[in-house]
């Protein structure tokens, strides 16, 4: 009949009504939702998505802004960050490259003031077995002594120590006595000897010719 048609069409187009409010105001909104929540994953963080009310979607859709927003802040930190440690980073390699080449430079110059000492070393050696076979080829009893007041024995002869009949280790003696005592204690008159002798001291160029004469009765030029 008309009015049994009349009320299928009047439930046809009230289903059309709620398919279309459906979509409009619960699908489209979860949809959108959705396609931003896929970018964000992708790594889009500038998605937001509109919010049309205060009911539930509307709040979802509030709460993902906001979860937006942290995350761009987060986001903008992290590469300040990451700026940040990037500048120490090059900045610390430069401070060890520069302290590389400086170690490098020093020991550069060390190793050439090391090997420069050992050459000076080794010459001064050679030269002092030179001066030491020269010394000891002499038929003469020689002594060499500092002219400071301790009278320092800096070098000296087997032939002076076979002469006065002194020990190995004489050179080495510490004071004066222990140095100088043997030597005087077997001069005639010491005295006369030891004046002759700071006068000596005090005139390093003249080249005296003393005759010394031992308590044993020998005689020492």
């Amino acid at each position: 009949t008309i009015f049994g048609l009349a009320v299928i069409g009047a439930y046809v187009f009230l289903a059309l009504v709620l398919n279309a409010m459906l979509h409009l105001f619960v699908l489209r909104p979860v949809n959108t939702l959705r396609q931003a929540l896929e970018a964000v994953e992708a790594g889009d963080l500038d998605q937001t998505v509109p919010v049309a009310g205060a009911d539930a979607l509307g709040r979802l859709g509030a709460a993902f802004n906001a979860m937006s927003a942290r995350l761009r802040e987060t986001s903008r930190w992290l590469g300040e960050s990451r700026a940040e440690v990037e500048e120490h980073r090059l900045m610390l390699a430069r401070r060890v490259e520069e302290r590389t080449a400086e170690l490098t430079r020093t020991n550069a110059r060390l190793t050439t003031e090391i090997e420069a000492r050992s050459r000076a070393e080794d010459s001064l050696s050679r030269h002092l077995a030179l001066y030491r076979a020269i010394l000891e080829s002499t038929a003469e009893a020689v002594m060499c002594v500092s002219a400071g007041p301790e009278r320092e024995v800096l070098a000296c002869n087997r032939r002076l120590l076979d002469l006065w009949g002194l020990p190995e280790d004489w050179a080495q003696l510490t004071t004066q006595e222990e140095r100088y005592g043997p030597i005087v204690r077997q001069l005639q008159d010491p005295e006369a000897t030891l004046q002759r002798l700071n006068v000596l001291m005090l005139d390093a160029e003249s080249l005296p010719t003393v005759c010394h004469t031992l308590r044993d009765g020998r005689f020492i030029e």
